[in-house]
């Protein structure tokens, strides 16, 4: 499977810049500093749409999400979201989104987890009816690995913003990227 880059993303509210969040999540990588995959450790900051749902003592314990990725495969996980590859529609076919979705569902089995949206979205290439149905296949093929990993499609609830919502500038190779995402949206 190649070489794997671990990713730690650190998340900032609105009332904060967005070097806090890369502030929290560099914080975090320090713990690693005397491991030998040290310089191998991705660090980004995302803005958190929502607060947090955990009580006003524990609200940070998920300031800082981790995942573990193969940098060869197209497709990628940053926080809650998979992040597609330009014209990439096989998720099923991705070790990242397969390990991510693997957990997701383990989560789900020891009863963390009460309600999982899935939001399609897309960069604007291509018509916006396009995209909007685009968003809703990414998100519904999201939904379809889910269940075979064993969480109940009752819980899961998908929709589609397609290149109406994009997280970055579609003026960039990055920021398409970027937008070209399922955010996974976990009560």
């Amino acid at each position: 499977e190649g070489e794997k880059v671990f990713n730690i993303t650190g998340y900032y509210f609105s009332n904060e810049r967005k070097s806090v969040g890369l502030q929290r999540a560099l914080a975090v990588k320090e713990l690693f500093k005397n491991y030998s995959w040290y310089d191998k450790i991705t660090t980004v900051s995302k803005k958190v749409e929502t607060d947090f749902k955990d009580n006003k003592y524990s609200k940070y314990n998920s300031a800082v999400a981790f995942n573990i990725d193969n940098p060869g495969d197209s497709f990628k996980i940053i926080g809650q979201n998979i992040h597609f590859g330009f014209n990439q529609s096989k998720p099923q076919d991705s070790t990242n989104i397969k390990t991510y979705l693997n957990s997701v569902a383990q989560d789900f089995k020891k009863n963390k987890l009460k309600v999982i949206d899935i939001v399609g979205h897309t960069d604007n290439k291509g018509n916006s009816v396009f995209n909007q149905a685009l968003g809703l296949k990414r998100a519904n093929m999201i939904k379809s690995m889910l269940v075979s990993f064993g969480v109940e499609p009752k819980i899961i609830k998908t929709l589609s913003f397609g290149d109406k919502k994009p997280a970055e500038t579609n003026n960039t190779k990055e920021g398409r990227f970027l937008n070209r995402r399922v955010e996974l949206i976990i009560k």
